[in-house]
């Protein structure tokens, strides 16, 4: 008991220590993504990159130095990626004030252009979709298949998730906690509940680093220190970039803070896959600063991560590596003996702060700014349909899958239903080589995209684009 009182004052003083930078970090992690000017105006949006149909407000702000300058017209244009205007609005900005635009959604897999002009100069912004996975691939995962407790996939949802409910072999039942303070009036009550599932076999997510009013509720809460370029080890590469680059991953996800665990001897802890990570000896830490690692409880697993997930949740890449992380946790392999001594540990701490009261002002302090409650809802699963001038002999749509796959079949949405003939479908490797295709059948093989396209030379279709994608 000893080392945990100890670890605990650790805790306490290095956060003293790091209000500063965290309060900084924070900041700068819930920040928008914007274009500055000299003058005018400067646009801003939440993130660069966006799924498919995932509406997003843009923002304009005066620069105005005088607060009584006459207001300003200016223009949005949203172009796709063939240079067509998709969407246009005009907003009057009054000086020094703040305008939210209509919602924009990004109707198709592709990059955009997002433009703002006035009298007082343009600005542009270049946005990406990302087009919306199979279940079980990247964003949108078949939670029944996990056997994740009670509320936690309307808490998804409430994140930008595209949740969906399959039928599947169930697994190891998954506890995903987006803040480590719990909620509610009796927290060694729920805590005892959390770790007694866990001890049972139960696997704990953990996403957001624990702040000193509740380190004394887990089993290790520090010391905390400023994340580096090092402190992603495997934490950037596969399983949890599937559906992304892992550069682009770890410049979005770089963790502020993360783990100092060099006088941590008392554990064995572990990478998410259960391989050990590497210590000199059994009486000594592990080195280095690491923002996502595991140990055992009782007979279930507990993952630690600093990775500002649900600060960049509108991003769709976080999206996609939070999914692919929550996948990888549920479905961990590798054997590794049961930790009875550390759920006895944690039973008899809980017992203890059962008799304590609980600072509800120590509780009240938390790491990361939580992200606002009225932000972007979750991606409609349907993207809305092209407009009829868009469908016209020429045009084409292309799915990009990230990496090549197998892909079965096509699920075409197309309205009305066309007739033989009147659109093209073909699959490719590596975006310059293609493989054209009857129907909505695939040639067997692995492909990256997938185009579908009105002939040249044929007339107008009386039909209208509006979505298709893979069945696996």
């Amino acid at each position: 008991m000893e080392y945990w009182e100890k670890m605990r004052r650790m805790g306490t003083r290095t956060t003293s220590a790091l209000t500063a930078l965290v309060l900084l970090l924070a900041w700068m992690a819930a920040a928008s993504v914007s274009v500055s000017s000299a003058k005018g105006f400067m646009l801003e949006v939440p993130a660069l990159y966006l799924s498919v149909g995932q509406e997003f407000q843009p923002r304009l702000l005066s620069l105005a130095a005088n607060a009584a300058a006459p207001a300003s017209s200016v223009s949005l244009e949203l172009f796709n990626p063939r240079g067509t205007a998709v969407a246009t609005q005009r907003l009057q900005l009054d000086a020094a004030a703040i305008v939210l635009g209509s919602a924009l959604a990004l109707p198709s897999a592709g990059s955009y252009v997002l433009r703002a002009y006035s009298d007082g100069g343009t600005q542009s912004i270049a946005l990406h979709a990302l087009p919306e996975p199979a279940a079980g691939y990247g964003g949108v995962l078949a939670i029944a298949s996990l056997g994740l407790s009670a509320g936690a996939a309307d808490y998804l949802r409430q994140h930008g998730f595209a949740v969906t409910e399959l039928d599947a072999e169930p697994s190891s039942r998954l506890i995903v906690v987006g803040d480590p303070r719990l909620d509610g009036a009796n927290l060694p009550a729920r805590y005892t509940r959390l770790w007694r599932a866990v001890a049972g076999g139960a696997s704990l997510l953990l996403l957001d680093p624990i702040p000193p009013g509740v380190a004394g509720f887990w089993p290790l809460a520090g010391p905390l220190a400023p994340g580096s370029a090092s402190c992603g080890e495997d934490a950037f590469a596969t399983p949890f970039t599937d559906g992304m680059d892992g550069a682009n991953a770890a410049t979005l996800l770089q963790p502020p803070l993360a783990f100092d665990l060099a006088q941590q001897s008392q554990l064995d802890l572990y990478h998410w896959d259960g391989r050990r990570l590497l210590r000199p000896d059994h009486h000594r830490g592990y080195a280095g600063c690491h923002a996502l690692f595991s140990f055992r409880l009782g007979s279930g697993w507990v993952t630690y991560s600093t990775l500002p997930l649900l600060q960049h949740f509108q991003d769709a890449r976080a999206r996609i590596y939070l999914m692919n992380l929550i996948e990888a946790m549920a479905r961990r392999k590798r054997y590794v003996p049961d930790s009875p001594g550390l759920a006895w540990v944690m039973t008899q701490r809980m017992q203890q702060a059962a008799r304590e009261p609980v600072s509800a002002a120590a509780a009240m302090a938390v790491f990361y700014r939580p992200p606002p409650a009225s932000a972007a809802p979750a991606p409609r699963l349907e993207p809305g349909c092209a407009a009829a001038a868009e469908t016209l002999p020429g045009a084409s749509w292309t799915l990009n899958l990230a990496a090549p796959q197998a892909v079965r079949a096509l699920k075409l949405d197309l309205r009305p239903a066309p007739g033989a003939g009147s659109y093209a479908l073909a699959a490719s490797l590596d975006g310059q080589h293609w493989t054209a295709f009857p129907g909505p059948a695939v040639p067997a093989g692995s492909w990256k995209m997938i185009r579908l396209s009105v002939p040249m030379g044929t007339s107008a279709p009386d039909w209208q684009f509006c979505g298709f994608g893979p069945v696996f």
